[in-house]
């Protein structure tokens, strides 16, 4: 088995920062000499389980890595402030020392570095009963039907990864009523894309007349935010641009006209705690049914999910792009 390292206790390596050092030239690879260096603790590096230490005398801002027997061997125990440190000469370590079961039992924890290997044929080990077969399926084999993995597969019979994932999407509803992840975003985005431009006066470019956002849209979509994210996040503009080549991305520009992107790019946050506006209202200036999922839907499920917090956080670090549609 291999050797876990032991974790710090965290609270106790930060209590000895601060503690004065000496430390003598052959400390350092390549040095031999043995004048002492003043210096102190200034951190706990977690991550290296070790402590940062700095030279009083040091011009520069350089911080180097000691280990805790270090620590206690170059201590300057002459120091007027050593005592002001819980300094033993053994680690202490993060977790509870004791453990005390219902019965009274004590049991104390055993350093991972002192555990020994229990073999079958000696006598003290805790025989684990296995776990009563119920019935069932033994290979949790994906429930799924013939005729759904047939759809899933292209005209010559090989599955296609595409096809998987929209059949791993979660769906809502029941019956005929039964909406698929992108049918049921493009009605909750058509819902957004309505309360916008009917209570705050916004005018879409490509969504007029009779065009609404549909399932189909919502998977371009998809794929575009994706192509923009590779692509460095260039702006709508750049990859809709005619005359520079190279800033262009024709799979976008094959998949949805410039005016459509920017529409849908605007009801990105389209599953944010809008108040949705009455049904006198609603129906009077839409045709478009309201779209609600379950209270207790994931919220993952609600929204673009990682793909809309990947989208902002690219567009936060390049000149907050998010922001901008938002505006408009």
């Amino acid at each position: 088995m291999a050797s876990r390292a032991n974790k710090i206790d965290i609270e106790w390596a930060n209590s000895l920062v601060g503690l004065p050092l000496k430390i003598p030239d052959n400390w350092w690879v390549g040095y031999t000499g043995s004048y002492l260096h003043d210096g102190k603790l200034v951190a706990f590096d977690v991550v290296n389980r070790k402590w940062c230490f700095e030279l009083d005398d040091q011009d520069d801002d350089d911080h180097y890595l000691i280990a805790y027997d270090a620590v206690c061997e170059y201590s300057n125990k002459q120091h007027s402030t050593f005592n002001r440190y819980q300094l033993p000469s053994e680690l202490v370590l993060e977790g509870d020392d004791e453990i005390e079961t219902e019965d009274g039992t004590l049991y104390s924890l055993t350093p991972t570095a002192e555990w020994s290997r229990v073999d079958d044929n000696q006598d003290g080990g805790r025989t684990i009963d296995p776990i009563e077969w119920m019935g069932g399926d033994e290979e949790f084999s994906i429930n799924i039907t013939d005729a759904e993995i047939n759809s899933l597969k292209d005209e010559n019979g090989e599955i296609r990864y595409e096809k998987v994932f929209e059949w791993a999407l979660p769906r809502f509803g029941s019956g005929d009523d039964e909406l698929t992840l992108f049918e049921f975003q493009a009605a909750r985005m058509r819902n957004y894309m309505r309360k916008r431009m009917v209570e705050d006066g916004w005018t879409p470019k490509y969504y007029t007349g009779n065009r609404v956002i549909t399932a189909d849209h919502v998977t371009r979509f998809y794929g575009a935010c994706l192509a923009k994210m590779f692509m460095g996040n260039r702006s709508i503009n750049q990859i809709f641009c005619t005359r520079e080549i190279f800033n262009a991305v024709p799979s976008i520009q094959a998949s949805m006209t410039k005016n459509a992107m920017e529409d849908l790019t605007s009801c990105l946050h389209y599953s944010d705690d809008w108040e949705l506006m009455g049904d006198g209202i609603w129906s009077d200036t839409y045709d478009d049914p309201k779209v609600i999922a379950d209270p207790f839907t994931a919220v993952h499920r609600l929204k673009h999910g990682r793909l809309e917090d990947g989208y902002n956080k690219v567009c936060t670090v390049c000149c907050c792009c998010c922001c901008y549609y938002d505006s408009n």
